[in-house]
């Protein structure tokens, strides 16, 4: 949450669209990164070890609770940033 709020701030202080856009897609990225870790790795651990007769440790991460709806939740409060919508959200 702290790494979405700087990089919400940095949206609402860019001021070209390029730029926006760039910070934009690293923010998501991130976020659908520590998603796709923490949700898939071991899936595709399982298929990587069946497709190449493998035997490469699970590493059962305990999944943080809920941790899609924060993502999502995440992504759309970058998205508000870089609209506009959100700029009464932040006070400095």
């Amino acid at each position: 949450m702290i790494f979405n709020f700087f990089i919400g701030k940095r949206l609402i202080e860019c001021e070209k669209t390029q730029k926006k856009r760039k910070i934009l897609i690293f923010g998501i990225s991130a976020n659908l990164a520590l998603l796709v870790y923490f949700k898939y790795v071991d899936f595709f651990i399982d298929n990587l070890n069946f497709a190449l007769n493998s035997d490469i440790s699970r590493l059962n991460l305990l999944l943080p609770l809920a941790i899609s709806f924060f993502t999502f939740q995440q992504i759309a409060y970058l998205v508000d940033m870089s609209s506009g919508r959100g700029r009464t959200a932040i006070t400095y």
